[in-house]
């Protein structure tokens, strides 16, 4: 009931996807070259930016969507988070306006979590600051939903709350 990437995915497909109440799991992949790709995967790559624009346009366009931002690729303290948050911070504000794209990454991936069944991560109620609730809490200097590209900058992060425990206060 979910598809990941889905990046050359149909309108077609989308629309059968709504109907049964499946997920689409993605991320925005808009780079067209890298210089350590040979041509041919640099021309498989320019595909997939291609897709991409037709798989967030016409998702937009199917509000019974269920669409959720995911990544395979996990927060590391590397360079991997500043992939990850560029990904999110500011691709994805070429088809989604900042609170649309928090609302994927955030609450609609949690649902998504939730077809994981017994291997689900959060088990528990999200969505929601209440006791027995997984209380995972970012508190940001300056509006994110003014400038989401804020939630990128750790500098910014200034406090971080992770299944109810406190991982950086500079309050």
């Amino acid at each position: 009931m979910s598809i990941e990437h889905g990046h050359l995915i149909d309108v077609a497909t989308m629309e059968r996807m709504a109907k049964m109440g499946a997920w689409l799991s993605t991320q925005p992949f808009t780079d067209r070259s890298h210089p350590w790709f040979s041509k041919i995967q640099n021309d498989k790559m320019s595909q997939v930016a291609d897709g991409c624009d037709l798989l967030f346009e016409t998702a937009k366009k199917i509000p019974e969507l269920n669409v959720a931002w995911g990544s395979d690729l996990f927060f590391s303290r590397d360079e991997t988070d500043q992939h990850v948050a560029e990904q999110l911070c500011n691709r994805m504000q070429r088809w989604y306006t900042p609170a649309q794209a928090l609302k994927l990454a955030t609450g609609n991936a949690g649902r998504c979590c939730k077809l994981a069944g017994r291997c689900d991560p959060y088990p528990g109620k999200l969505g929601v600051i209440e006791e027995d609730a997984y209380a995972d809490m970012l508190l940001v200097q300056g509006n994110p939903l003014e400038k989401l590209e804020i939630i990128g900058d750790r500098d910014n992060l200034k406090l971080i709350m992770k299944d109810g425990k406190i991982y950086k206060n500079t309050l």
